[in-house]
């Protein structure tokens, strides 16, 4: 009878170590999880200001200064060349924003994108409109047909009052990218 007592206490003695083992390993399991995931996610972080931030001087060295080196009511006359895709790190990562724990930061992660789509569509219709201004004014001046000085002086009308609001959303970008480069720093700092 005291072995089948010893028996059953070494059983649960052991499988009470056992339990023990197993419990230990999914803790560490888990916080290896987490520690990978939170590494993950700086990275992102950092990927994600370098990105705004090369962008951002990058176009304001070339069209973001001369854009705002226009006086009031100036039209823009020039192209800007936007042909490809600038944002890689946010689209290929695009699966980690809804894992950006910060509601803050994530919402003004997706605007800034947003926007900044927004305004590279807002300088592609511009370069159709100069074209458009162009055309015309080459037609212009080797007509003289008063319908072409029309649609030249309309066209030129319209692009003043686009650069308005290009100069708008530049503006508003700025202030984007300021508060985004703020936030995602907080956040590199916070994140272990």
């Amino acid at each position: 009878m005291w072995n089948l007592v010893s028996a059953v206490i070494g059983g649960l003695i052991g499988g009470g170590f056992a339990i023990l083992a197993v419990w230990v390993a999914h803790r560490n399991d888990l916080q290896r999880q987490h520690k990978t995931k939170q590494a993950e996610m700086k990275g992102f972080y950092h990927a994600l200001l370098t990105e705004t931030q090369v962008l951002w001087e990058q176009y304001m060295w070339g069209m973001g200064k001369h854009l705002e080196s226009l006086l009031q009511g100036e039209p823009l006359l020039y192209y800007y060349p936007v042909t490809q895709d600038y944002f890689t790190v946010f689209e290929k990562n695009a699966h980690l924003i809804g894992q950006v724990q910060n509601v803050g930061l994530r919402q003004s992660v997706v605007e800034f994108y947003t926007k900044a789509k927004g305004l590279i569509d807002s300088y592609r219709f511009c370069n159709h409109l100069v074209s458009e201004y162009e055309n015309k004014m080459v037609l212009a001046a080797e007509t003289n047909n008063p319908l072409h000085v029309r649609l030249r002086d309309a066209l030129l009308q319209s692009i003043t009052q686009y650069t308005g609001k290009l100069k708008e959303s530049h503006n508003a970008m700025k202030e984007k990218v300021v508060a985004l480069s703020r936030m995602l720093n907080r956040e590199i700092e916070n994140t272990q």
